[in-house]
């Protein structure tokens, strides 16, 4: 395959958020991790939304720093010879919104609204199928007090999205956040899994299957432990215990097996969560995982890689790129295949 880096896009600037068009008016589903649906607002930790709600407003013009490298689908297909469908993946761990600043809480709404803009910006230029979001709040004090999935989900131009909050705080100061998915196609099912029962510190992950031709395309988003070698250990596991539960019953409606991605916090070299999470898929096929080398972390002058996606056999002709961006302090990771 010729070297898909060769094209290089600079992202423009970016003026008022009233630039983008308004989607259709949303409907939403509250639901809790078992999936029992409620019409009351917070019923639950587990949101489901398609369309839009109220536009956001900002003031003042925006500028996006550095250069990106996305590839669009049109000059893809001409590097690799060919004009099949393919659908493309990223997972975004986006720091809350608070950008490069190191202490959460000291940045202001408008800042983050700026940052988010920013963050939108550049998932409408990588034109993704699907998005896996880490560390993103839904009305935290700390981070604007504002759905930031829905800020997103409009400004980037997705109609599906769903929301897996791990910590809900509604003392001082009130606290909702997780990971998150936004699509393209239809979100059929979804359950949010909580690693443990802390209202704040606490991570997870969030399983969706999407609707993706009529088929189902099993996604799961994972957040984990930041330090604990052993606490990642145990969460894989829990990880490994549900899909191995989940597959007699539904694998018949899938499109492939899951596709697994997020924000790992550890290499993929060393005896730990990801290595281990590897070997148990290597079991069920030839997965690969993705990116290979390139670092993810710190998006500065990234040193380590933290994040990845793992497909299944079925997809092939692969391509990946972490993308150069400063709007988180980790870069963004994007796969492109081809469904066999």
């Amino acid at each position: 395959m010729p070297c898909a880096r060769a094209l290089r896009f600079s992202l423009p600037e970016m003026g008022r958020p009233t630039g983008f068009e308004p989607a259709t008016p949303r409907i939403t589903i509250l639901c809790s991790n078992q999936l029992s649906y409620g019409r009351r607002k917070g019923a639950g930790n587990l949101r489901v939304g398609m369309g839009a709600v109220n536009p956001f407003f900002h003031s003042g013009g925006v500028r996006v720093a550095g250069r990106l490298s996305p590839l669009r689908r049109k000059e893809f297909r001409q590097l690799c010879g060919t004009s099949m469908e393919r659908l493309r993946i990223v997972t975004y761990n986006i720091a809350h919104g608070r950008g490069l600043q190191p202490i959460q809480g000291l940045t202001s709404r408008r800042k983050i609204r700026a940052n988010l803009l920013r963050i939108a910006k550049l998932l409408r230029s990588l034109e993704p199928d699907v998005v896996a979001l880490q560390e993103i709040d839904q009305n935290s004090l700390w981070a604007g007090s504002f759905d930031q999935l829905e800020f997103l989900r409009e400004f980037g131009g997705f109609p599906h999205a769903v929301f897996g909050v791990n910590n809900r705080r509604a003392g001082f100061p009130r606290l909702n956040y997780g990971n998150a998915i936004l699509s393209r196609h239809p979100i059929t099912e979804a359950e949010n899994i909580k690693f443990g029962r802390k209202n704040f510190g606490e991570k997870g992950f969030l399983f969706a299957e999407i609707d993706v031709r009529g088929r189902r395309l099993p996604v799961v988003n994972m957040h984990l432990h930041y330090r604990s070698r052993a606490a990642r250990i145990r969460q894989v596991e829990h990880v490994m215990e549900y899909l191995s539960e989940k597959h007699p019953h539904r694998h018949a409606h899938w499109l492939m097996p899951p596709i697994v991605c997020g924000d790992m916090n550890n290499p993929s070299h060393t005896s730990d969560a990801t290595a281990s999470l590897f070997r148990y898929f290597a079991r069920h096929g030839h997965y690969t995982l993705h990116p290979k080398q390139a670092a993810t972390f710190p998006s500065p002058l990234p040193q380590r890689t933290l994040d990845f996606i793992f497909l299944p056999p079925a997809c092939v002709e692969v391509y990946c790129l972490v993308v150069k961006s400063y709007l988180s302090d980790h870069r963004p990771v994007m796969v492109e295949f081809k469904i066999n």
